[in-house]
Formats: C-alpha cells, structure tokens, sequence
C-alpha cells in the first residue's frame, strides 16, 4: 500500500475508447509487436493447472472478448476478504487463490485475470491505483481515500487500444462495499471503463 497525500486536487486527463460491444467482439487485426512482446510475458513457473483452468472456461468461445468476459466471471465469482494469509513460500500466487484459498482482495482477482488472459494469447496488464473514490456533487470531483486502493486488469484489442476489465468483487472496501462502478455488466449493457460507457451499437 502507498499513502494517499492529503488536501491535494488532481485533474486527470485521459483517453476512453468508445467501441461498442459488438466491435469488440469483433476485433481483428495483429496485436502490435510492442503488445505482444511485454503483455503476453509469463514466467518459466507458471502453474500449467493455471493455464489449463482457463482453456476449460473458454473451449466453447472464439474471440478475445468472450474469454475475458467467461475468465472474469469466474474469477470474481470468488468472495472478496481482506483477512487472508500470504501464500506459503514456494507457491504461486495466482494458485494459491484460485485452487487454495480460493478468495482475497483486489490484487489476487486482477493478477489471476491477467496471467490467465496471457495463457490464452490475449494481451493484459495489470494496473495499479485507485477506485475512483466518493463523488462531491458540491466540487464536481472525487475525494479519493486510502482504502479506494485497487487494481485492475487492461485488455488490449487492436485497432481499439487497451479496455479495463474488472475482476474484484462489487462489495469490496475500495469501491466503499456500496456496488462497484466497473462492475461487470450483464449480457446486454455496455462495458462499463472505469466510470465511462462504452455505447451499445443502436
């Protein structure tokens, strides 16, 4: 964990892709070989059960989206806990919760997506920050605490660039155990980007 420093105000200047289900679903085109050289990396230990877990979930599906989507759906099926024990020395992480303990906090859910995405040639990274903390109507912006801590998954889709996946539980601490604002949506809502929409094709 790093400190948040208080009474500071931050504007934040981005890019939020505004492709639709369907084009994602659709995606095609080679992924950039910048991509693929460092987002598809995994490690010579790399628990084979991993990989083998999510070529089970998504034998049926043809395309990136729907793997992430069947990968994620698993994953954060999982109960959210912050009180858990670190994995024993010697054991995977990524194991440790989806075999072993089989719950955890934001960390586990994000990393387990993305080396699971990676076993399946889709390119992910993991991001670490903040939840998007409490709204102020009054000052138009965020107060972002200490527990809005979180990490997340990225998912790279040619000609569309990286789409945040969320794969921690609604009810965690960071999103204030009130619902969480990226939270997956069902089969006929648009992707939610972090507090942006991705719009449905009309």
């Amino acid at each position: 964990f790093f400190p948040t420093r208080t009474n500071l105000n931050y504007v934040s200047i981005g890019t939020e892709s505004t492709a639709s289900y369907s084009q994602l679903r659709l995606a095609e085109g080679e992924y950039p070989e910048w991509v693929t050289d460092r987002y598809l990396q995994l490690p010579d230990s790399f628990p084979q059960r991993v990989r083998q877990l999510a070529e089970d979930l998504t034998t049926e599906l043809d395309n990136p989206l729907d793997k992430i989507e069947a990968l994620r759906d698993h994953v954060i099926s999982l109960p959210y806990n912050l009180e858990i024990n670190a994995p024993p020395e010697g054991v995977d992480g990524v194991e440790y919760f989806l075999f072993g303990i089989r719950q955890g906090y934001c960390d586990y859910y994000a990393s387990s997506l993305a080396v699971m995405a990676r076993s399946l040639g889709i390119p992910a990274r993991y991001v670490l920050g903040y939840a998007s903390g409490q709204f102020d109507s009054g000052s138009n912006s965020y107060r972002v605490l200490e527990l809005n801590y979180h990490s997340w998954v990225e998912v790279y889709f040619p000609e569309y660039g990286w789409i945040i996946f969320e794969a921690t539980p609604p009810d965690a601490i960071e999103f204030g155990g009130r619902g969480n604002p990226a939270a997956p949506p069902s089969i006929t809502d648009p992707i939610d980007l972090f507090g942006g929409d991705v719009a449905e094709d009309e």
